[in-house]
């Protein structure tokens, strides 16, 4: 059984204040998140490094069994997980892809790496 993941509000250093600033004035913060190798989270993005679009005010603080973190972000909040040996394409950003995509082909990598698992479940369905 998989415990749900646990958002507690963030703990603000330096780059966790800009954050927050975000958070409160509702726009975005561009941040670098760096990205383990060998991840589903790499594979989709193309990239070890990205810059990551967020709003949050909150980060992960417990990870439930079976997750592993994929990356993070400079002050160590959790931006990536994974689910290990799952049957299945499942990886999670606490991020938003979507603010940038238009222009960033490492954030456009995560919906079409979404697009093609959703396709090939559809075909393993089917059979």
């Amino acid at each position: 059984m998989i415990r749900p993941l646990i958002a507690v509000p963030a703990r603000f250093s330096a780059t966790t204040s800009a954050l927050r600033y975000a958070a409160e004035v509702n726009a975005h913060l561009v941040h670098p998140v760096a990205i383990r190798r060998g991840t589903l989270l790499e594979q989709a993005t193309g990239a070890q490094k990205v810059e990551a679009s967020c709003h949050h005010h909150q980060r992960v603080n417990d990870i439930a069994p079976g997750l592993t973190i994929t990356a993070r972000a400079a002050d160590g909040t959790v931006e990536g997980l994974e689910l290990v040996g799952g049957d299945g394409w499942f990886t999670a950003v606490h991020w938003h892809p979507e603010d940038t995509a238009h222009e960033d082909p490492a954030q456009q990598g995560l919906f079409d790496a979404l697009v093609r698992a959703a396709a090939r479940n559809e075909t393993r369905n089917r059979n």
